[in-house]
C-alpha cells in the first residue's frame, strides 16, 4: 500500500488517498479514534503495553496506573495541561473539556495516572 495524498476535509477531518494492488482508494477519516489514526510507526510494536491496556486504548477507556502515553493513545490530545517539575519528579494535570458527561481532570505523578475527576 502506498499513501499518495492527504487532504483536509471539514474541520479537523481528513481524506487519505492510497494505492493498493494498482487501485486507488479514498479513505475518509470520519472518526477521531485509535482505529482511524495514521501513525508513522506501528504503536503495537513501539509500545510494549499489556493486553489489558491495549484493550482499554481501543475502547477509549482509561484507569489509574496508566502512563501518559497510554492515556494519549486512548483519549487523544488534552485541551489544557499544567506541568510542574520538582527535585523528586514531576506532576502533570490534564483537562479534557467534554460537552457530555462533564470535563475530565487527570492528575499524573512521574508519568503515571493517579486520579481522574469529573466536574
Amino acid at each position: 500500500m502506498k499513501l499518495t495524498k492527504v487532504e483536509r476535509n471539514i474541520g479537523d477531518l481528513i481524506d487519505a488517498y492510497f494505492v493498493y494492488k494498482g487501485k486507488t482508494y479514498k479513505a475518509p477519516m470520519v472518526k477521531s479514534d485509535f482505529k482511524y489514526v495514521f501513525y508513522t510507526s506501528n504503536p503495537y510494536q513501539q509500545y510494549k503495553f499489556s493486553q489489558k491496556h491495549w484493550r482499554q486504548i481501543e475502547e477509549h477507556t482509561i484507569s489509574t496506573g496508566m502512563t501518559s502515553d497510554m492515556v494519549y493513545l486512548s483519549w487523544g490530545w488534552y485541551d489544557q495541561n499544567m506541568k510542574n517539575t520538582y527535585s523528586w519528579g514531576t506532576t502533570e494535570f490534564w483537562v479534557y473539556e467534554r460537552s457530555y458527561g462533564g470535563d475530565k481532570y487527570l492528575y499524573f505523578v512521574n508519568d503515571v495516572l493517579q486520579s481522574i475527576s469529573t466536574y
